[in-house]
C-alpha cells in the first residue's frame, strides 16, 4: 500500500481510499503528512 501512496501523492490526488478491511498506518501516514485526506477500513 505504501507505494500506492506515493502514486497518489505524485499525481496530486485529494484522496487516498483504502478497500474494506485494507489497513496500513504508514500509507496513511504518508498521504496525510502531504495533505490528502485518507479513507481507511470503511
Amino acid at each position: 500500500i505504501p507505494p500506492l501512496a506515493r502514486d497518489a501523492i505524485a499525481i496530486r490526488a485529494g484522496c487516498l481510499w483504502m478497500q474494506l478491511e485494507i489497513e496500513n498506518q504508514a500509507a496513511a501516514d504518508l498521504a496525510r503528512a502531504a495533505g490528502l485526506d485518507v479513507v481507511m477500513n470503511h
